[in-house]
């Protein structure tokens, strides 16, 4: 299993949509903050204020992925890594020799905690005395601790403005929704979400399936509950009650416009919520899941602890896009073949259109990814897919294989979503197998 240390120390971005996951050296979205020159202003080491010379103070300079330190008429220079960390950004200084190479605790030559705002920098080191070895965990230099406080400004003009977050603005450009994340000292990160007039704090867990929710909560957040089951993700022989909550917003995006309710379990906090505060950390309501991740296209970078949301449909409307021709069907057990033109369906602007020889009928529709297949959820063109009372006309699944789209709906009144792709006798469901339209 991956850490939280490696999605730091690697400025990882998970792509739950593509499957993928980058990585990144962390210096990178760092550098434009760091290159330059700087000017020490203040040095303590020890316990103690160093005297600087006025007239050649030293300096620190970055460039080419290297510092490079003058000092006392000498020149130091150093490949760097870098690792953000809620201390301050810890970097390390490597003996040059190494840079590109994979290095052991003996090539490090100095290290320490690191933070740069508005052309100041903050660096605690070790000290040049070179006995301490453990690098520091405080912006402190007591006297035997080994370690230098150093303050520095910047003397050449630094970015205008901060580099500009290309992924952000891709992102957004897309229809993502940015959503921050708090960064915990342990490396969990923490999203504020809302359920009706409450706020919750919950914790993103991309190792579990479902999301989770206090049962101390249920009551107040409208939560219909569904009985219990195992879940995967919290444990051996964990069970949990599964419930459905109407909707929950996470800053922009509101899980109400991916599906009409929002599936989960329920779980005891109280037990978790007492060691976080005995750590003075403030409680969680919840954890959020890979599936709710999934159905929001989740985009997470952990360098700038941003979550991007935006619903599933809008990744799957592309693969959907145009009219699909019916070749076969299936219903109440019997099977048969279409003729040219007796069925056809068409997806287009957010809307699907069924259309036969004895007439057409139109809906807007939403889409959730069930891994194996895609629920689909049908509805009025202009109902309010937020408001309270809101529900489908009827819902369905579809899968995509090799260029054929196979869809099953329920024919007649609404019951229980299909979950196979099976049309037996009396399910009151219809299965269509469709090819593109030439």
């Amino acid at each position: 299993m991956l850490g939280n240390d490696f999605l730091d120390a690697w400025g990882v971005v998970i792509d739950f949509q593509s499957l993928t996951l980058y990585l990144r050296p962390p210096l990178a979205p760092m550098w434009p903050l760091l290159a330059g020159v700087w000017q020490v202003t203040s040095w303590q080491e020890e316990g103690e204020a160093r005297k600087l010379d006025p007239k050649a103070p030293p300096k620190f300079t970055f460039a080419d992925r290297r510092l490079k330190v003058v000092m006392d008429g000498q020149t130091r220079e150093y490949a760097i890594r870098f690792k953000p960390d809620d201390r301050g950004d810890m970097i390390l200084m490597i003996d040059p020799k190494q840079d590109g190479k994979p290095f052991t605790e003996a090539d490090i030559q100095g290290g320490g905690l690191i933070k740069v705002k508005d052309g100041r920098m903050t660096l605690c080191a070790l000290s040049q005395s070179g006995q301490a070895r453990d690098l520091p965990e405080a912006f402190a230099a007591p006297k035997g601790s080994g370690y230098a406080l150093i303050e520095l400004k910047r003397t050449t003009p630094g970015p205008d403005k901060p580099s500009a977050d290309l992924l952000h603005e891709l992102l957004v450009k897309e229809g993502y929704k940015p959503v921050r994340l708090d960064r915990e000292p342990d490396g969990n990160r923490m999203v504020a979400a809302r359920i009706g007039k409450d706020d919750l704090r919950l914790m993103l867990r991309t190792g579990q399936t479902t999301s989770v929710f206090d049962t101390a909560g249920l009551d107040k957040w409208g939560a219909v509950r569904l009985g219990w089951m195992k879940v995967d993700g919290l444990g051996d022989n964990v069970s949990a009650e599964t419930l459905r909550l109407r909707g929950m917003t996470l800053g922009e995006y509101d899980t109400r416009q991916v599906w009409a309710v929002l599936n989960g379990h329920a779980i005891n906090i109280a037990g978790l919520n007492v060691l976080l505060a005995r750590q003075k950390r403030k409680p969680i309501q919840g954890m959020l899941g890979n599936y709710d991740l999934l159905n929001g296209s989740a985009v997470i970078d952990y360098v700038t602890n941003t979550l991007y949301l935006r619903p599933v449909k809008k990744a799957v409307e592309p693969l959907l896009k145009g009219k699909w021709v019916g070749v076969a069907w299936e219903f109440d057990g019997n099977k048969g073949k279409y003729a040219p033109g007796d069925a056809n369906v068409e997806f287009k602007n957010g809307r699907i259109r069924f259309a036969t020889k004895n007439g057409a009928a139109e809906s807007t529709f939403h889409v959730r990814d069930m891994g194996d297949r895609y629920m689909l959820g049908l509805f009025e063109p202009g109902a309010n897919e937020l408001a309270d009372g809101f529900t489908y006309t009827s819902t369905g699944a579809l899968r995509l294989t090799d260029g054929k789209l196979t869809l099953v709906m329920q024919k007649g009144p609404l019951r229980k979503e299909p979950i196979s792709f099976a049309a037996t006798k009396g399910s009151g469901l219809l299965l269509v197998e469709y090819e593109r339209a030439k």
